[in-house]
């Protein structure tokens, strides 16, 4: 309980889904993968809001991407 008024405020990231990438890396042409990251904004361990993202993970170069729109093949959710 003490630790709560230490640092309040917490954010969280969660991996919930992991597929192959349908595009290669662009910057070394490898294999990618496609990953759907949950991030969580906590106060005192009680989650407030939530957000969920796509990032562009490359296996071979760890190159990264964040990805704030769709990709192909992807529905709108």
């Amino acid at each position: 309980m003490v630790f709560c008024f230490l640092m309040p405020w917490d954010r969280k990231r969660m991996v919930r889904d992991s597929t192959p990438a349908k595009i290669p890396c662009a910057s070394c042409g490898g294999a990618a993968s496609e990953l759907k990251v949950r991030n969580t904004l906590r106060f005192c361990f009680i989650p407030l809001c939530w957000t969920t993202s796509y990032i562009i993970l490359c296996q071979t170069c760890e190159w990264k991407a964040l990805c704030k729109f769709n990709l192909p093949g992807r529905r709108k959710v």
